[in-house]
């Protein structure tokens, strides 16, 4: 049955919570209505054809010992359910009744599918929210809001799942349609494009649509995440070199979110940007600062990510005192730290710190090894560019010329692929391509 309006959506939720409490007691239609009514009316609502009235459900609620169904009476007796009202409890329920639909959705299909899709999205089910955006994709292409809502959500999982070419194609589609899209949904928008393209080292790109979200954010007052759009914009501004602005966009963001509120986690990770960069500016007090504040929010709030940070600030820091014992004990613990991510970029990163800094050269090649081939088969270009260079290097030095030779041709390919994401050249690499052929 099509449930085409709030009413009609609230009839087969407790249609589906009578039934299921009824054969949990193992009772007939006819001893649940014995007194309120007739064996055909506990069918018709438990078939969703019919919402009984409040009454009736108070007494169901009381006779299946069903709490739920007693949470829904007052929403009943309001007569005004919302899509939001009937997803809270309902979220099993409703995912199975999307993915069993065959027939055409209306717009009430797609606004409890947005909602699921948030519900899983804020509990790291990226699959499942995969599946319910993709549903709405396909069937409710001619509602522009949640069919760019749909795009958002597809383009945000993938972003978060690493696959970067599907993200960048759903965001972008979104960013098309951004004009049906809520202030807060663009502004989320703008902020993950500028997280994907600092990720795929598009560092102009990345830095427009950081501050894109920073102007979305302000102008709606949401400063919480207007701090965390600054803390994007530090971090760009780190990775291009622009060390005194990221530390004044960074130290502004701490205090918004000293004053507006941020998770330990997100708190933690601008204590350990700044870390590293006053290590990167030489100054060697306020980095030392910055590292004690990240070691007391990672006790209050362990992450694998603020914990690598931290370990490479000092291993910065350590390297500028000298001591290359300690460093390279940091470069261990921050790769382990980075191993337990599962991010390509940071362990590549980190396994390529300790090669780097190794003394024997048997265990620098260990671990060029396998920076190199944990970038195999992801978008990770430049960091497999840099391994398979680093290689090369270890080989020629070892004399082992074929192995050097076979690693210098793998890093010039990793870097014409890095390069080949810039338009400007990619004519002229596939043309040397095809030269070399």
């Amino acid at each position: 049955m099509a449930f085409e309006t709030e009413r009609e959506l609230f009839a087969l939720i407790i249609g589906y919570r009578v039934r299921a409490a009824r054969m949990r007691k193992h009772l007939s239609q006819s001893e649940v209505g014995h007194g309120l009514g007739s064996q055909s009316m506990i069918s018709l609502i438990e078939s969703g054809k019919q919402l009984p009235p409040a009454d009736v459900l108070a007494k169901l609620a009381e006779r299946l010992d069903e709490p739920v169904l007693a949470e829904y009476v007052p929403l009943l007796e309001s007569g005004q359910p919302t899509v939001a009202d009937l997803s809270a409890s309902n979220h099993a329920i409703l995912l199975e009744m999307l993915r069993t639909r065959r027939a055409r959705w209306q717009k009430i299909h797609g606004q409890v599918a947005i909602h699921l899709c948030y519900h899983y999205y804020m509990n790291h089910q990226f699959e499942i929210v995969l599946e319910l955006a993709g549903l709405i994709h396909a069937h409710l292409a001619n509602i522009p809001a949640l069919h760019a809502e749909a795009c958002y959500l597809l383009g945000s999982c993938h972003l978060h799942l690493g696959a970067y070419a599907e993200a960048e194609t759903f965001l972008r589609s979104a960013e098309r349609q951004s004009d049906a899209l809520s202030d807060e949904v663009r502004g989320r928008l703008m902020y993950n494009l500028g997280y994907l393209y600092t990720e795929t080292h598009e560092q102009g790109l990345a830095m427009y649509y950081a501050k894109m979200a920073m102007d979305i954010f302000h102008r709606i007052l949401d400063f919480p995440r207007y701090a965390k759009a600054l803390g994007l914009l530090g971090t760009i501004q780190v990775r291009v070199d622009q060390l005194s602005d990221a530390r004044d966009t960074l130290l502004r963001c701490y205090e918004m979110a000293e004053k507006w509120g941020m998770s330990d986690v997100d708190k933690g990770r601008i204590e350990a940007t700044l870390a590293i960069l006053h290590a990167r500016l030489k100054d060697h007090d306020e980095a030392q600062i910055w590292v004690q504040r990240t070691e007391q929010s990672l006790e209050l709030a362990y992450d694998e990510r603020n914990d690598c940070a931290l370990n490479i600030a000092r291993h910065e820091l350590h390297i500028q005192d000298g001591n290359m014992a300690l460093a390279r004990q940091d470069a261990h613990r921050a790769m382990t730290a980075a191993e337990r991510t599962n991010d390509a970029q940071v362990v590549a990163q980190t396994r390529l710190m300790v090669a780097v800094h190794e003394e024997d050269p048997e265990v620098q090649l260990q671990y060029a090894q396998k920076a190199y081939e944990g970038t195999l088969n992801t978008s990770r270009n430049l960091e497999r560019a840099i391994a398979a260079e680093l290689l090369a290097i270890l080989y020629r030095r070892m004399q082992y010329t074929g192995e050097a030779a076979h690693y210098q041709r793998a890093a010039l390919q990793a870097y014409r692929e890095v390069m080949t994401t810039k338009s400007v050249y990619r004519k002229f690499l596939q043309v040397l391509a095809q030269l070399e052929e």
